[in-house]
């Protein structure tokens, strides 16, 4: 008997392909063919919902997002003030993250050299994941509003691809408190305007 899944099943099958090829192959090496066969999708059943692989990583870079959030979420902080210690630890609480969603951002970052149309995406995804946190946090995610900014943006990145490409992160994780130190002083850098575009 044939089993009818319905469309969401059907966009985390994709999701769930597309993640595990861009794992195996990277984003540049891997096609849209790589992803069908991975899916018991026919083709077209799968470009019903994608054409592109920079779509599919579009939204699994949105699913990174929502991980994110559901993490805070199981924080208990959801009726409680964030102060800036809370923010700082949920930012190095991520940049020190190991996931296969962290895995997928470096991959993300390290494609952005060589594919215009990646690095267009950055600017909607900052965009985005304002616009996640604003939904989920209200009032409270304005406390990270410092941290978008392109110098602690880049920083932040720059840590990740530490931790993924050159196999850091036991390292940064032993010396957490370093990290705070550097996004305390980061967040001070930003309130009182002495970052430079």
């Amino acid at each position: 008997m044939r089993v009818v899944k319905t469309k969401s099943e059907r966009k985390k099958e994709i999701l769930n392909a597309a993640k595990a090829c861009f794992l195996e192959k990277g984003f540049a090496k891997t096609t849209m063919e790589d992803i069908i066969s991975a899916t018991s999708l026919s083709k077209g059943g799968f470009y019903h919902y994608y054409t592109n692989t920079t779509d599919i990583l579009h939204d699994l870079m949105l699913e990174g997002i929502t991980y994110r959030i559901n993490i805070i979420h199981s924080m208990n902080l959801d009726n409680k003030e964030w102060d800036d210690d809370t923010v700082i630890n949920i930012l190095v609480d991520k940049i020190l993250d190991e996931s296969d969603l962290m895995s997928l951002y470096v991959i993300y970052l390290q494609a952005t050299q060589r594919n215009q149309e990646l690095r267009d995406l950055f600017s909607d995804l900052k965009r985005e994941n304002q616009e996640m946190f604003a939904e989920h946090f209200g009032a409270q995610s304005q406390k990270m509003a410092p941290f978008y900014s392109d110098l602690i943006l880049n920083l932040m990145n720059t840590v990740m691809l530490g931790s993924e490409v050159l196999g850091a992160r036991e390292s940064f994780r032993k010396n957490r408190s370093l990290f705070v130190s550097i996004m305390k002083t980061a967040l001070e850098y930003a309130q009182e305007g002495k970052i430079v575009s």
